[in-house]
């Protein structure tokens, strides 16, 4: 889910991402997942976000789970 004010986004990731590590490897994915609809909907999420400026929140991580995404190589961390 995406909250846009005054062109800032803050990013509330659900179960976009299950692990962190999933944000670098974002072709990673637990069995269960929908691959498919999986993919689609990281591919959204990396072409609307602006790294290093809008906030998230990563729904698995222990508190507190807010942050933003760092360029890293061709991805981010």
């Amino acid at each position: 889910m995406r909250v846009r004010s005054g062109g800032e986004s803050f990013y509330y990731l659900g179960d976009l991402f299950h692990h962190v590590c999933e944000i670098e490897h974002p072709d990673w994915f637990f069995e269960w997942h929908d691959r498919e609809a999986m993919v689609a909907s990281r591919a959204r999420f990396f072409a609307d976000v602006t790294p290093q400026r809008d906030s998230l929140v990563y729904t698995h991580g222990t508190f507190p789970a807010w942050g933003r995404l760092t360029p890293a190589g061709e991805g981010y961390r």
